[in-house]
């Protein structure tokens, strides 16, 4: 199992840190104490103010479901200890938020990710540039909701 990770630093839309944590299926639960260190430590390192995670979606393996909402369990602790707001994102609203279409597959997600952060090239699995679409979709989504505070 893999979990692509993005950092961005949203103020001039720059990347700071992106890759995937693995573990092997087999390895859980002691992989899912794993990701929860590294992602810690990418947290400690960095101080995000918000932990964007996409929402877990149904899949047709239930085992594969449970073992990716524990996942999402450690990620949301780990952010929640390191004192970081969580937010999770429906993949349609992802997808909608950086390509303007919420049923994009995942190469158009890629292809904007590389636009919006001027980057010519994901040297990665889709997985990245997944998680750097969850970080873009946060950040229009907080400066949308800064906007609508000034004036109200």
């Amino acid at each position: 199992m893999r979990t692509g990770y993005g950092l961005i630093e949203s103020e001039e839309w720059k990347l700071l840190d992106c890759g995937i944590w693995a573990v092997q299926r087999k390895m859980l639960p002691q992989g899912i104490q794993t990701i929860y260190r590294q992602a810690k430590e990418a947290l400690k390192l960095y101080k995000p103010q918000i932990l964007a995670i996409e929402e877990p979606f149904l899949s047709k393996n239930p085992r594969l479901a449970l073992d990716i909402g524990k996942i999402v369990g450690a990620l949301t602790l780990a952010g929640l200890e390191e004192n970081c707001k969580v937010e999770t994102f429906s993949i349609p609203s992802i997808k909608e938020a950086v390509t303007g279409y919420g049923r994009a597959d995942k190469e158009q997600v890629k292809e904007m990710v590389k636009r919006i952060l001027h980057i010519r090239e994901l040297p990665f699995p889709l997985d990245v540039s997944d998680a750097l679409g969850v970080a873009i979709c946060c950040i229009f989504n907080y400066q949308w909701r800064k906007a609508v505070d000034r004036v109200s």
